[in-house]
């Protein structure tokens, strides 16, 4: 089932390998629903009153006082983000997670696939969102993640309120899942079968 949930496996491939009789797939069905990889939601809280700041990122202490996170970013292949804020000011106002272990920006208007993390409306409350496919899963590294903001009115006093991060990531290998593959190579289930295979599954050269 972990397997399946993966990626890794096909259904077809489960019903032969442990002779799932057509009576029998809706039990199979019903029971690979409840397998499901959960995936990783962060807070970032603590409200902030972003006092004139500024046309560039950093510009004050304020801006400087937003929340941050240390993640794992192993695997990562999508980061999606939710900022609640208030606008107060003229200006176009962009909301932005920094990668600053690597200097570079992990999720924000420059880099987003889809959403905008620019609030160019009225002054409001609103929540912004964006999210960030990345082209291969990300290397391990633990990194720092912090949130920034600026204006194209430098006066601007934008009031940050909460942001959660949620993060996707590609089938790495943990303990239990060369514990799950070994497992189904010792039974010689179709796909684990030979050595090959096995290095293959576990990235082996």
């Amino acid at each position: 089932m972990g397997e399946v949930d993966r990626g890794k496996m096909t259904r077809a491939q489960v019903l032969t390998a442990f002779d799932i009789t057509v009576g029998e797939e809706s039990d199979y069905d019903a029971f690979a629903a409840k397998i499901k990889t959960p995936q990783e939601s962060y807070a970032l809280c603590g409200r902030v009153t972003l006092t004139n700041v500024g046309a560039a990122y950093d510009t004050t202490l304020d801006s400087q006082a937003l929340p941050f996170i240390y993640i794992q970013r192993a695997g990562v292949i999508r980061i999606d983000m939710e900022v609640r804020v208030r606008k107060v000011g003229t200006g176009t106002q962009d909301w932005q997670l920094f990668d600053e272990t690597n200097g570079v920006e992990a999720v924000g208007p420059a880099t987003i696939t889809s959403g905008s993390l620019s609030d160019n409306g009225a002054a409001a409350d609103r929540t912004l969102n964006g999210s960030r496919v990345f082209a291969s899963p990300l290397s391990p590294q633990v990194v720092k993640l912090r949130l920034r903001s600026r204006s194209s009115t430098a006066l601007d006093d934008p009031i940050f309120l909460n942001a959660a991060i949620l993060l996707f990531r590609e089938s790495i290998i943990t303990p239990e899942v060369v514990h799950q593959v070994l497992c189904l190579g010792s039974y010689g289930i179709a796909g684990y079968s030979t050595v090959a295979e096995l290095k293959a599954r576990l990235g082996i050269p």
